[in-house]
């Protein structure tokens, strides 16, 4: 099973993958049917959890994470 934080890396490096991403997380349901497809456990309240830690571990959120969660997931918690 991949974790959130190889998911993350593998987001990150692949501008297909950000784009899926986006688009998952839109709904928690296709945030959910993302993470599944990926062989991740994780739901889409711990991604925006995730997410949220990121950003006060760097301070900022870079422009591809930015761009990763246009669709609003971290407002999404379960």
């Amino acid at each position: 099973m991949a974790t959130l934080d190889e998911l993350y890396a593998n987001i990150l490096a692949d501008e297909a993958e950000r784009t899926a991403f986006a688009e998952a997380a839109k709904t928690p349901e296709g945030m959910a049917a993302f993470l599944k497809g990926h062989g991740c456990e994780a739901t889409p309240g711990q991604v925006a959890e995730f997410l949220k830690e990121r950003q006060s571990e760097q301070g900022e959120v870079s422009d591809a994470e930015l761009d990763s969660v246009a669709g609003g997931c971290a407002g999404n918690a379960d």
